[in-house]
């Protein structure tokens, strides 16, 4: 599922997503910000700590 992962620093703070009707229509929105849940997720950027640019891990 597609969606956006806010980082603070190379952790996801906050994950977010949209579910749609039949006719494709945003019908919610979901945030997860409990750090529990999100400590599965893996983000796929690092992020660099001065500039805080964003690459990708395996680069």
């Amino acid at each position: 599922m597609r969606g956006l992962a806010l980082l603070e620093g190379p952790e996801i703070h906050t994950a977010m997503t949209l579910g749609y009707s039949a006719v494709g229509m945003v019908e919610c929105i979901y945030i997860i910000r409990n750090p529990d849940k999100l400590r599965r997720l893996v983000s796929p950027f690092r992020q660099d700590p001065r500039s805080g640019a964003l690459s990708r891990s395996s680069d």
